[in-house]
């Protein structure tokens, strides 16, 4: 018994320093262990390259807090060490002070070309989750023989992301002061293409409106016609130069209908990422807001121009006051509609104009893709009467527009920029309707009227005529306005009645006319006693 336990003592013994005796005997591969770092690469969405270089220190950098991450990005991180070394060792003398040795790494840093790298390894791809974050956990920070390792992050392209020309290269080891980094942070630098302007009709909550089989929106004069315009406000809206001054010069936002005759109502509401803010802040605080169109004659074009004051004294101020919605997306809500002057039958189109400047670059402009058009409709008309084969034009004749609402008769009341409709009462005298009357070539029209079906109704005859016993139907649809043939109206006459002269003149006639009676009864009265 007691030598089984020596020998379970002395394996144990012999098991505890294998470990100390592979160190010893097992050669320079295993001779050092290889520390890890981990390695998070922050993608954030950015509507242009910053326009100051920013070094990645490897530590958290608030600065791009501001900013969205960009999702779906995937990284490729190579080991390069061999190469990069390589190209490295062929610049330097070895004279070189620690300030000369930074720089030419940091030459052959831009310059390195992951194609002309023969003995570069794949250590593993990541792609950036919903905040643009790709860590790669426990990459190896040195090589067998103890020396620091290099790392070439090679972003792969995305629709929509421009890839700066950069060299996302890591030459370990990172340090903060005297202490290595282990959790170590980068941020590559990119260009997110700018999202377009967006544009649709909604209705009064905001909600779009259903898709029209014509292809076009019908409204009549007066009706509220509501817009939603949105667009992405730049990711780097709030930078500021180094001169102090906002680096946008410019961001407009300009909407505007493309036919006269149709009246701005007003901006309704602003929201920014899908909540309210307060619209004087954009209006008139940091922006210069021209409302167009909101008065008779209508003869502009109704719409709105809204300039945010990035310029002057004001500029760095608006730039700030912008910069908590940066990349956020900002909804105007607003309204137009009809008036008498706005042109019948014909398509309305609206466009939202988004324009830029930065950097003391160009204006950029971005136009929303087209829309479905708006439009208003009418009908033309042709009072006749008959005569033989031929249609007299009947001018004087007096109508009201009648429409059916849930069943009731309602008539029509036009105004400059405005339609009422009124149910018709008991004994109706239509005092307060509009009259349409047809003018001596027996023509008339009714405009600004949405699509649907109405009545005409008679009101007045022309003289001679009697006033038409029934409604004329007529409908209003696309194209019933222009280009199209008047609908007719036939009307009758009351009939012919002799003339009355009164007094003896009548007396007369009938007085002969009995006479004449008379005479004829004797006459045949004596025919017969003779026979």
């Amino acid at each position: 018994m007691k030598n089984k336990r020596k020998w379970v003592a002395l394996v144990t013994t012999l098991l505890c320093m294998i470990p100390l005796l592979a160190g010893v005997l097992g050669g320079g591969e295993k001779a050092f262990a290889a520390d890890s770092v981990n390695v998070t690469l922050h993608k954030k969405k950015m509507d242009e390259f910053p326009s100051n270089s920013i070094d990645n220190s490897g530590l958290e950098n608030s600065a791009f807090d501001r900013y969205e991450g960009l999702p779906g990005i995937t990284f490729t991180a190579w080991d390069i060490t061999e190469d990069f070394y390589n190209a490295l060792n062929a610049e330097l003398t070895g004279n070189e002070t620690d300030a000369e040795y930074n720089a030419k790494a940091k030459q052959v840093m831009d310059g390195f070309d992951l194609n002309n790298a023969p003995n570069a390894v794949d250590a593993g791809d990541q792609t950036t989750d919903a905040n643009g974050n790709a860590t790669f956990a426990n990459l190896p920070a040195k090589n067998a023989d103890g020396s620091y390792k290099v790392y070439f992050f090679e972003e792969h392209a995305s629709p929509g992301v421009d890839i700066g020309s950069y060299k996302l290269i890591m030459m370990l080891p990172l340090k903060d002061g005297g202490n290595e980094i282990t959790n170590i942070h980068l941020y590559p630098k990119n260009k997110v293409e700018g999202e377009e302007p967006e544009k649709e009709l909604v209705d009064e909550n905001g909600d779009p409106l259903p898709s029209r089989p014509a292809g076009a929106y019908d409204f009549e004069v007066g009706q509220q016609i509501h817009y939603r315009a949105s667009f992405v406000i730049p990711s780097q809206i709030g930078d500021i130069l180094s001169n102090g001054t906002p680096r946008y010069e410019k961001l407009e936002f300009a909407d505007a209908v493309d036919q006269t005759g149709v009246k701005f109502e007003g901006i309704d509401r602003i929201l920014v990422d899908g909540n309210p803010v307060n619209t004087a802040d954009f209006l008139q605080t940091h922006g210069t807001y021209t409302p167009e169109n909101e008065n008779t004659p209508w003869a502009g074009y109704a719409g709105f121009n809204l300039s945010m004051n990035l310029t002057g004294a004001a500029g760095p101020a608006t730039a700030n006051f912008l910069s908590q919605y940066a990349g956020q997306k900002i909804e105007f809500f607003y309204t137009v509609s009809f008036t008498e002057n706005t042109p019948v039958d014909r398509d309305i189109n609206n466009e939202f104009t988004v324009t830029m400047n930065h950097d003391g670059g160009q204006d950029e402009s971005k136009v929303n893709p087209p829309i479905d058009p708006i439009k208003t409709g009418g009908k033309k008309f042709f009072k006749y009467a008959l005569e033989g084969s031929t249609k007299e034009a009947l001018g004087g004749a007096e109508f009201v527009v009648i429409r059916q609402i849930n069943g009731v008769d309602n008539y029509l009341t036009a105004g400059a920029d405005s339609m009422t409709w009124t149910p018709v009462g008991a004994n109706e005298d239509y005092a307060n309707a509009t009259k349409y009357t047809s003018d001596a070539d027996g023509l008339f029209e009714v405009t600004g009227l949405e699509y649907g079906d109405y009545f005409l109704r008679e009101t007045k005859a022309p003289s001679g005529f009697q006033k038409l016993a029934n409604d004329v139907p007529f409908t209003v649809s696309a194209g019933s306005y222009t280009g199209a043939q008047a609908q007719e109206i036939e009307n009758t006459t009351k009939g012919g009645t002799l003339p009355s002269t009164g007094g003896m003149g009548i007396i007369a006639f009938i007085v002969i006319g009995l006479g004449l009676m008379a005479a004829a009864i004797v006459r045949y009265r004596r025919v017969q006693f003779e026979v």
